[in-house]
């Protein structure tokens, strides 16, 4: 039995991750909490079946970027002391802890380009149910969740946006191995119905800039024959894209208008000014934005460019910590690679890569966990056969952390059952059952101290009851849970007349 283990542990990981990317797909871990636990319990499994085959074969762990990622997952937990809703910036370091711990899984067993073609081959797959789900939405016309009147297709995924930044690196990799295997023109068409179906201009420039990037080398080459053609061509490219870009932003259309993202980015910057050292708290950004909100503008949960989302929300130390592990990657990727044939192929990920990237820079994309997840292990695939430092690390050693995963389980779990409470609560208070539902605010705030929500609706309760029987205590307990509620979330909703907190 054991042997088996020892054969198959890594292709059990391998698989593992494969069905991650699928459940993350169709579960809603945009805005479903339990579905982000399920997935946080998956990696921690594969993690401790991981760290005992390691255990046992005592192969070298290859760790890229350990440190910047350390300092990452430190300085995001750093911004809760100071951040504007406490409960969600240490369920978001959670979050930054078991993304990595996915990248690290997928950097030591998809070792070979073999593997790497295997493993995306796999999970692209889901683009066809997908695209399935996409054009049932479009033919019957099923309208936005916020009643604009408009159409906002999204399948599973939180909006269209997020959708078409995940679909960019399947359209990518089918698109390219099309051309050498017509077996993959099925996936590749998926990918088109559902980039298509999003309507999101800047994904179309995206994938336009990774395709330069793929044939800058056939491209170099008809720019040196036929210069001038070439020239004219770019001149109009660029003026096409200023124009469209010009058009954008003279778009009106309640209650989006098209220089909205010029306000998000004031606005990050404002959240950056005010809070320079560690910010406003990772994942609090929609928290604090209405304090330092630029322009005439509707609200938003994020500042559509991730650059500027980790400057307002982790301040200057995590932006300094994430320009450190891009000076480490691009080390990494400076060293020769071991196998000068796979060139090519390796041109392929580093352009989808450029790709997410330039894409996330003026939308939301790897705010989700999803498309964060995608975009890590398409990192960890352009590092195949570059030199990788490997350590020997004791089996005690690994084991131990294998077994602290599981221990730790209740520390990330009791966020997400506070949530549950606190969303039950809500139901019975919307019943009319008070003393209930003051019930289980009290028992979220038990598993989540740092539960805002609870406490303000805790204070709505007792103010409720103060206003009913003029009993001083339920005054006195009014003031002391609005007190704590502003203290873990600075929600401006109750004290619209305060500027900053």
């Amino acid at each position: 039995m054991f042997k088996i283990f020892d054969d198959y542990y890594q292709r059990g990981v391998f698989l593992g991750l494969i069905v991650a990317i699928w459940f993350c797909a169709f579960a809603r871990l945009a805005h479903d909490l339990w579905a982000a636990s399920l997935f946080f319990f998956w990696v921690s499994l594969l993690s401790f079946i991981f760290c005992v085959g390691r255990c046992r074969d005592k192969t070298p762990l290859k760790l890229p970027m350990l440190l910047p990622a350390l300092l990452l997952i430190l300085s995001s937990f750093l911004s809760a002391f100071a951040s504007y809703d406490v409960s969600s910036t240490l369920s978001a370091t959670w979050t930054q802890l078991f993304m990595f711990l996915s990248f690290y899984l997928f950097t030591n067993v998809v070792q070979t380009a073999r593997d790497r073609e295997s493993f995306f081959a796999l999970s692209g797959v889901v683009i066809l149910p997908l695209a399935a789900i996409c054009l049932y939405e479009q033919w019957t016309g099923r309208p936005d969740p916020y009643g604009y009147g408009y159409w906002e297709i999204h399948a599973t995924l939180i909006n269209s946006i997020v959708m078409a930044g995940f679909c960019l690196p399947w359209i990518f990799f089918y698109g390219t191995k099309m051309l050498k295997r017509p077996r993959y023109i099925l996936l590749f068409i998926g990918g088109v119905i559902v980039l298509g179906i999003a309507r999101s201009w800047w994904a179309y420039f995206s994938l336009l800039a990774g395709l330069l990037y793929y044939f800058k080398n056939r491209l170099s080459e008809v720019f040196a024959c036929y210069k001038m053609t070439a020239m004219i061509t770019a001149v109009i490219c660029s003026a096409g894209l200023i124009m469209i870009i010009l058009l954008r932003i003279q778009v009106h259309r309640y209650p989006y208008i098209g220089s909205g993202r010029l306000f998000y980015w004031m606005s990050a910057l404002n959240l950056w000014r005010h809070h320079a050292w560690t910010g406003v708290g990772l994942g609090a950004y929609a928290t604090a934005y209405p304090y330092f909100k630029t322009g005439p503008i509707q609200s938003t949960l994020f500042a559509h460019s991730f650059p500027l989302q980790i400057l307002a929300e982790t301040g200057s130390l995590g932006f300094c910590v994430a320009i450190y592990f891009v000076i480490r990657y691009v080390s990494l990727l400076s060293k020769n690679i071991k196998s000068p044939q796979s060139s090519d192929d390796q041109q392929l990920y580093k352009a989808i890569l450029i790709c997410l990237v330039c894409f996330s820079l003026v939308n939301i994309n790897m705010e989700y966990l999803l498309n964060r997840l995608i975009f890590l292990f398409i990192l960890g695939s352009t590092l195949i056969n570059h030199p990788i430092p490997a350590y020997r690390i004791k089996p005690l050693w690994i084991m131990t952390g294998g077994i602290c995963l599981v221990l730790v389980m209740p520390l990330w779990l009791s966020f997400f059952e506070a949530s549950r409470l606190y969303a039950a609560g809500i139901q019975y208070e919307k019943t009319g059952d008070l003393s209930r539902a003051r019930k289980l605010y009290l028992d979220a705030i038990s598993l989540d101290r740092f539960n805002g929500d609870s406490y303000r609706a805790i204070s709505r309760i007792d103010w409720k009851t103060y206003q009913q029987t003029h009993d001083r205590r339920a005054l006195v307990n009014t003031l002391y849970y609005f007190r704590q509620a502003m203290r873990y979330k600075k929600e401006v909703a109750p004290l619209p007349q305060l500027s900053h907190p």
